[in-house]
């Protein structure tokens, strides 16, 4: 919940006080920089996050792996200047060069937490990985309250704060949890080899879990402007509520998967889509004074595309799901082939709905895409374990209660599933 509420502040300060236009130019940024991170290299996180839960006698040589990859991902940085700048204005979604130089920080940055969440993951160690990510959203408010609050930065100077208070940040945590653990860094070829297998195996996820995230939005940015971005960045940032617990266990799922496949993912997805159900109606009955409260008049426009975009954020929790079981089977391949298809879907819808429709064509094209991800996912986890689809998705009464356990939870504990969590069995 703590995650929840830092996440909430930041975009509630973020809007407020850059209007839709920075906010667009703000999330544009965020979600380029993490392409770049998930295409040079190569999703690594999930490789050090399966070879943790896998091979725990060997994480020292798994964090060294990391590090080698990330410094070699640093060489994208001066390449910016050498893209044509066609190229640049789709990558960074029509965002104007001076924020684009501002932000390059936001590459290490993104890199840094997500192999922190995922080596604490793969050890199984959630109090800690939820320790680091509390710390990080906190920082993050205390950054925008002091940068635009107090201080009153330009969105230019608050991008440079924002990224050289969180490389400082996440470098710190990186060195305190190599000392902590008194890891003997050191470079194993066979070792990085083996990872980078694994992460070139579900080569074909990477492009098209890009595509899913943010082709309707770099579109929407190109097509319609920072402005239309900005709305629709709030509009994603309210449906993302409903993902937030199935995000705290997809976490617990690969590495579960990866040593003992003794998971029930019939269980934990209906609990996850009893909760989700509750909060998508919260959501249609309250969303508008929701958006008017928290983010002002300016982003009433943002409400009807978050409503368009609940069906895609649900059937986005049953493909992210049972795409990381999948992979934490061993078979990241196959784990790739329900957002391949998906992606297919959404280049062929993003641009023809979003040049006629706008941002509510972009959130129809974007709800299809994961219903179509969703149901390939489906296919693919049912041929490989056999299961029925009903058990999946069909709530029993049991899953009353275990729904009311999982909201207590959620409102308690934030995402901080353990081994002990029924949910998980």
């Amino acid at each position: 919940m703590a995650i929840f509420l830092g996440s909430l502040i930041f975009g509630l300060i973020t809007a407020r006080e850059l209007g839709p236009f920075g906010k667009g130019v703000l999330g544009v940024l965020a979600g380029a920089f993490s392409m770049l991170v998930t295409i040079l290299s190569l999703r690594f996180e999930r490789a050090v996050m399966f070879f943790c839960a896998t091979k725990p006698q060997q994480v020292a040589q798994t964090v060294s792996s990391a590090l080698y990859v990330g410094v070699a991902m640093l060489f994208f940085i001066p390449l910016y200047w050498c893209l044509p700048p066609g190229v640049t204005k789709y990558i960074f979604g029509g965002v104007s060069g001076e924020f684009i130089v501002a932000a390059f920080l936001f590459l290490p940055n993104t890199y840094l937490l997500l192999v922190l969440s995922a080596l604490l993951a793969g050890q199984r160690r959630y109090e800690r990985r939820l320790t680091i990510l509390i710390t990080a959203h906190v920082v993050r408010v205390l950054i925008a309250v002091v940068g635009l609050i107090i201080l009153n930065y330009s969105l230019q100077q608050f991008i440079v704060l924002f990224g050289v208070s969180e490389l400082v940040l996440y470098l710190i945590m990186f060195v305190t949890l190599v000392h902590h653990n008194a890891w003997s860094l050191r470079f194993d070829w066979n070792h990085l080899k083996e990872m980078v297998r694994y992460s070139a195996a579900g080569f074909l996820s990477i492009p098209s879990e890009l595509v899913l995230a943010n082709l309707f939005l770099f579109v929407l940015s190109v097509n319609q402007g920072s402005y239309d971005a900005g709305l629709f960045v709030v509009a994603i940032m309210m449906t993302n509520t409903l993902a937030y617990f199935a995000n705290a266990i997809k976490v617990v799922i690969l590495p579960y998967a990866a040593s003992t496949s003794e998971i029930d993912e019939s269980r934990v997805l209906r609990v996850l889509i009893g909760v989700e159900l509750l909060m998508a109606i919260a959501l249609v009955l309250l969303g508008r004074f929701l958006i008017v409260l928290l983010y002002g008049t300016q982003f009433e426009g943002s409400f009807l595309p978050a409503v368009l975009l609940i069906p895609g954020a649900l059937s986005a929790t049953v493909c992210s799901v049972l795409s990381a079981s999948i992979q934490g089977r061993g078979r990241p391949g196959l784990a790739s082939v329900a957002t391949f298809l998906g992606s297919v879907c959404a280049v062929g819808l993003a641009f023809p709905m979003i040049f006629s429709y706008g941002i509510n064509g972009a959130a129809v094209a974007s709800t299809i895409s994961n219903v179509i991800s969703a149901v390939v996912a489906i296919v693919i986890y049912m041929r490989m374990t056999g299961r029925p689809i009903r058990p999946m998705l069909v709530i029993q009464p049991v899953d009353v209660h275990d729904t009311r356990a999982a909201l207590v939870a959620l409102w308690r504990d934030g995402d901080r599933p353990t081994r002990d969590n029924p949910t998980v069995r």
